[in-house]
């Protein structure tokens, strides 16, 4: 119950729905009986600022840094490190069974296994666990993910699912309970590391981040709002929601 409950909050605090409710009382102004021009202007033009705000690039390359630290890609393997696992982290995919899962598994879904199974390269003893539920499909993401693997070249023997995981609190649980303090590889987007590691850090174990991709590429530049600026914006009010609920909850 909790978990909806924190994913409807989380929906509601997304810059197209505080945009729609800011749009949506400035209508209300205008529309009722006894109109209020003036209120119902400063809502409506409210709103498409805030828009216009939150798919700005300058903007919201400076909301997605603090998020993304300074974490960097793995490219070499390090010797001095010995790591029994690699931890793939959970995320979306389409719920069509007619579909091949490399083309169901989804956008940050992808990129995540993709990366694992370039470090399981590097690392050829380790052994990768895959998690994530499956939502409103039959399959579920761990699944789907470990057949994408396979696909990819890593042997069925080398792969675990943890397939009940239903967020990052759950999947850290999880993966307490088979790798312990030992340390690890954990694969992310870059933006959702420092909230994972401080989960998994929290309970003793020894994560080394391993992102996946980064929302900010490159250095910030002058640009027109776009779908780009407002995907970062909805990932930092997110990252930001999920380390809140983590810290009031004792988990961080």
């Amino acid at each position: 119950m909790f978990f909806f409950i924190k994913k409807w909050i989380a929906y509601c605090f997304q810059p197209l729905t505080l945009t729609f409710i800011i749009l949506g009382i400035g209508i209300y102004f205008l529309c009722k009986k006894e109109a209020n021009i003036k209120r119902a202007k400063q809502f409506i033009l409210g709103g498409f600022s805030f828009l216009l705000l939150m798919s700005w690039n300058p903007f919201t390359y400076w909301m997605a840094a603090p998020f993304e630290g300074d974490y960097k890609v793995i490219l070499e393997a390090d010797e001095s490190v010995e790591y029994e696992y690699i931890h793939c982290l959970g995320s979306g995919h389409a719920d069509n069974e007619n579909l091949p899962v490399t083309i169901r598994i989804q956008g940050q879904g992808l990129t995540r296994v993709t990366e694992a199974v370039r470090l399981h390269k590097l690392y050829p003893n380790t052994k990768v666990i895959f998690s994530g539920y499956g939502g409103p499909s039959k399959d579920s993401f761990a699944k789907v993910a470990a057949e994408t693997a396979m696909i990819m070249g890593i042997p069925e023997d080398k792969i675990i699912l943890l397939e009940k995981a239903k967020d990052t609190i759950d999947e850290s649980k999880g993966a307490f309970e088979i790798i312990g303090s030992k340390p690890f590889l954990l694969v992310s987007e870059a933006s959702h590391l420092k909230r994972s590691l401080g989960l998994f850090t929290k309970l003793g174990m020894n994560p080394t981040p391993a992102p996946s991709s980064f929302l900010n590429t490159n250095e910030w530049k002058m640009s027109m709002p776009s779908r780009g600026g407002l995907k970062k914006a909805e990932r930092s009010i997110y990252e930001a929601m999920g380390i809140t609920w983590a810290w009031l909850t004792g988990r961080l």
